[in-house]
């Protein structure tokens, strides 16, 4: 009887353990975010040929910058914005291709460059449709790949390739990545996190990643951020030469005057994907729209901020040039006899045109830069 008694008291207080920790993940699902990032953006991506991810059809979700939440959601076709309605007899169609500044991350959809570009267009006869093909984490190769994805699927008159200095050169070297439980990753740091079982366990249970946390905090060496944060091999030598740390910040190492091995090699790389963009277009006016950080931006004013800054990140200013790397980007553009649009005039106040602490174009810097491009778009658009 005692034995029994003893076996009922056990399993009684099995299951008011296994309920606690069940209502427990319960509540931290709700509160605590994913190992791996932000949930809401979650499975907002799927892999792709090519080692490259492209936006999931038909998401919805919200993203939350700077206190501001705005709605993330794709069509069928796998933009962002409203479904494509068929096309109208003569209708025109502009594909603004790039990464998350391209895409308005912290931004709706309709406060984009791409579509704000659209209501600048509005007018036009016959009709214009300006697509919004961004996607968070591309450099110039994915921009490639993706215009090889969309051109017989979509049949745009004009392409827009959208590059952006701060960090497009960088992500030109990550050639592989994947999804990993709804998150974009490197594939180095994926094996990573796959082959590390308190990772995968941190991924399935919000109870572990706290655990996680607690003994982090006690052990930072040995967290869980140790973990992810660990390189494989082939991912160090592929970035061989670049800086570590706060250099490679915003990639202003790239605007470096002379240009050394790394940043000609990073040219090389930009280079050679605007000659597949090229080809990949044929007969469509293909223009490039160089985006600046918010450092290349900077009025006279506030020179010695930006000096502050270089100095802090660890780059020597006297050996940077602000800017020399957009020039660079616009000199391949016309040595293929594609124009581009520089859009540091543009955006030549940063207060007002950047996210503060996030680096992403607010409402009024899309303004601005739809408002820069568009004649670029019209003179296009013209000559078809």
């Amino acid at each position: 009887m005692k034995r029994k008694r003893l076996l009922f008291g056990c399993l009684f207080a099995a299951i008011l353990v296994a309920v606690a920790v069940g209502l427990l993940e319960l509540v931290l699902r709700m509160f605590m975010g994913h190992v791996l990032g932000p949930v809401e953006t979650r499975w907002h991506v799927e892999e792709v040929a090519g080692g490259s991810v492209a936006l999931t059809p038909g998401f919805r979700g919200t993203l939350t910058i700077a206190g501001r939440t705005c709605e993330l959601t794709t069509n069928s076709d796998g933009l962002r914005g409203p479904e494509l309605s068929p096309r109208q007899p003569g209708e025109r169609r502009v594909l603004a291709l790039g990464d998350s500044l391209t895409f308005g991350w912290g931004v709706e959809y309709d406060e984009s460059f791409p579509a704000r570009i659209g209501e600048l267009l509005a007018e036009q006869r016959p009709p214009v449709t300006v697509l919004n093909g961004g996607v968070p984490g591309y450099g110039t190769r994915e921009i490639a790949l993706a215009m090889e994805r969309a051109i017989p699927r979509l049949g745009p008159d004009v392409l827009l390739a959208c590059i952006y200095v701060g960090n497009d050169f960088e992500d030109d070297v990550v050639v592989d990545k994947v999804v990993v439980d709804g998150f974009l990753m490197a594939r180095h740091k994926a094996e990573v996190a796959r082959d590390s079982w308190r990772v995968r366990l941190a991924m399935a249970s919000r109870v572990w990643l706290l655990c996680e946390r607690l003994w982090e905090k006690v052990l930072p060496a040995s967290g869980i951020s140790s973990i992810l944060g660990r390189d494989a091999a082939e991912f160090d030598a592929a970035f061989a030469g670049w800086p570590t740390g706060e250099q490679r910040k915003d990639c202003l190492f790239m605007d470096a005057e002379p240009p050394g091995p790394v940043q000609r090699a990073a040219f090389d790389r930009v280079g050679s994907s605007l000659d597949r963009m090229v080809q990949l277009a044929g007969d469509r006016p293909l223009i490039v729209v160089v985006v600046p950080t918010q450092w290349h931006c900077m009025p006279a004013t506030m020179k010695d901020l930006a000096l502050a800054y270089y100095s802090g990140i660890g780059l020597d200013p006297a050996k940077i040039r602000p800017g020399r790397c957009i020039e660079e980007v616009g000199r391949l553009a016309e040595q293929r006899g594609l124009p581009w649009v520089d859009l540091r005039e543009a955006l030549f106040d940063p207060s007002a045109c950047f996210i503060q602490g996030d680096g992403h174009l607010t409402i009024e810097g899309n303004r601005r830069a739809a408002a820069a491009i568009t004649p670029f778009v019209v003179r296009a658009l013209n000559g078809r």
